[in-house]
């Protein structure tokens, strides 16, 4: 059964060793696999993180060159939000 607390380990000589599941077995979970499950549990993914950068520094060149040369529009303020990058909280 699934529980509240994830993710799941298992103390063995001192030392946690974090389980996730694969089909119908526990198997030890990579590093990277147990910060998903660490955020999985917290109830946020790596997309909803917030980035240690600051947005106003960020000139996103590359990000409108290629988004012009791709849809022959020119890349607008707005567009940030609705591709994802920033939300209402953004200044």
């Amino acid at each position: 059964m699934k529980g509240q607390q994830i993710p799941y380990y298992y103390e063995d000589d001192g030392q946690l060793i974090a389980f996730m599941r694969m089909g119908n077995e526990s198997v030890p979970a990579t590093p990277s696999q147990l910060r998903k499950l660490v955020l999985r549990g917290s109830g946020e993914s790596y997309y909803s993180l917030k980035s240690r950068y600051d947005f106003g520094n960020m000139l996103f060149t590359k990000l409108k060159s290629v988004y012009k040369q791709r849809t022959g529009n020119t890349f607008e303020e707005t567009d940030y939000e609705s591709l994802g990058l920033i939300d209402e909280n953004v200044i």
